[in-house]
């Protein structure tokens, strides 16, 4: 027992965590530069990962406020009294007009029009290379917003930002470089 208990007063296990020639000063230092060196290798890995992910979508958020502008609809190149003259699927039907219109730089141009001078509205646009029209459902008293539900799916128009959701899953969505609203003729 009194080997032990020499055995235990001679072992210094702190020389085998620290590079140092002396001995700490006491055991709980000891005991803090062990976890110090594995705790800061992880603490640097993790925050960074999360960080970086973070700073992403935070960009991407501002770029998308940022690079929207509301416009008139002289402001937008191509846009006439019933659409985008240049993209039929983009063009009220008839002798409609359009309440808001959207265009990016990706080349998707969408129109909401109005039905004469009723409380009637439908969409029309050109979207992800492909052609839609569907009336909406419901719409905002500003005109900024927009609902188009068909089955399963929802086309949402929320100021600059448009997204197609099918059962309850946003498929894909867009921002608009330039948007212009005007108000409905009621006639």
């Amino acid at each position: 027992m009194v080997a032990a208990l020499i055995g235990a007063l001679i072992w210094k296990p702190w020389e085998k965590i620290s590079n140092d020639a002396g001995a700490p000063s006491s055991e709980s230092s000891a005991i803090s530069e062990e976890p110090s060196n594995e705790t800061t290798e992880e603490a640097t890995t993790e925050p960074e990962d999360t960080t970086t992910e973070k700073t992403e979508d935070t960009t991407t958020e501002r770029t998308t406020t940022t690079t929207s502008r509301q416009a008139t609809g002289t402001d937008i190149p191509g846009l006439g009294r019933q659409g985008f003259t240049a993209n039929s699927a983009a063009t009220c039907n008839a002798d409609d007009e359009w309440v808001y219109a959207g265009v990016n730089e990706d080349g998707d141009k969408v129109v909401i029009c109005q039905v004469g001078d009723t409380d009637g509205f439908y969409y029309r646009g050109w979207y992800h290379e492909g052609a839609l029209e569907r009336d909406v459902t419901s719409r905002s008293p500003d005109g900024r917003s927009y609902s188009m539900k068909s089955g399963g799916t929802v086309i949402n128009i929320d100021g600059s930002a448009l997204s197609v959701v099918q059962n309850g899953k946003t498929f894909s969505s867009t921002v608009f470089d330039d948007v212009a609203t005007r108000e409905p003729d009621w006639g």
